[in-house]
């Protein structure tokens, strides 16, 4: 009888998954980085944004011949606050500064951060 030869399988090895993980970390911290880099321009956009719909409807009233007072404009931005859609994470910063706004004379409501940097974790 001929004899059978023995195939040999070669042994594989368990993926190391040390690197794997070390690799999905670097990934996560580079993700985290970029989304640091990307809010200041996030905070700039919405603070454009906020400034140029302001302008919009200050532009509309005087177009029509109404005077705009500073309460007009403080009532303007108070009401499209309560209509935004309420988030979560959000509540306490959104409901102290109405309600600082709320208890201020006119004329004490200028913004005076405008010039600062968005706040960075």
């Amino acid at each position: 009888m001929a004899q059978r030869r023995k195939i040999e399988t070669p042994v594989t090895t368990k993926p190391d998954i040390g690197l794997d993980l070390q690799q999905v970390a670097t990934d996560v911290a580079k993700l985290y980085q970029e989304s640091l880099n990307l809010r200041p321009i996030s905070f700039d956009a919405g603070r454009r944004h906020s400034l140029t719909k302001a302008y919009e409807w200050i532009s509309s009233q005087i177009q029509v011949g109404k005077s705009v007072t500073s309460t007009d404009i403080i009532t303007y931005v108070q009401n499209e606050l309560d209509s935004l859609p309420t988030d979560p994470h959000l509540n306490g910063a959104s409901s102290s500064s109405t309600a600082s706004i709320e208890n201020n004379e006119p004329g004490e409501n200028a913004p005076q951060d405008m010039e600062e940097d968005p706040p960075h974790v």
